[in-house]
């Protein structure tokens, strides 16, 4: 069940306690005041707006990949360096993928791989948002 059904329950639930006046129907089902179960609603309601917000305002900070690239600067057992791991979207959907840059033979290269170690075609590219 994704969150937003989830969400969508709970609110059922809560409201199915609920009658127009706002007093609950069954007090000894709920367990719960009146006054708590609409702080709750409120609340809910409250959360799917800053996270929708959220969401929006980070769909925002898409890069395109022809245009930028995240700066790679981990050295190790490969060519050139490594960037840190990034939201990437490509033409067969979105992946978790990392970016590999440097010169090898005098040719500069900047390889996107994923986390199966296979290299893709990158379309643009976001931080991994840090708070889902």
């Amino acid at each position: 069940m994704s969150d937003k059904e989830e969400i969508k329950k709970l609110q059922k639930i809560i409201l199915e306690y609920i009658e127009p006046m706002g007093e609950p129907t069954n007090p000894f089902r709920t367990g719960i005041p009146t006054r708590k179960i609409h702080l709750i609603s409120e609340a809910i309601h409250l959360y799917q707006k800053q996270t929708i917000d959220k969401l929006k305002e980070q769909l925002k900070e898409w890069k395109d990949a022809k245009e930028s690239l995240p700066i790679c600067f981990e050295k190790g057992d490969w060519d050139g360096e490594r960037s840190d791991w990034y939201l990437v979207e490509t033409e067969q959907g979105h992946e978790i993928a990392i970016l590999y840059s440097g010169k090898m033979d005098g040719t500069e290269f900047n390889d996107w791989y994923t986390e199966s170690d296979y290299e893709i075609e990158v379309i643009r590219w976001m931080e991994i948002p840090n708070n889902y």
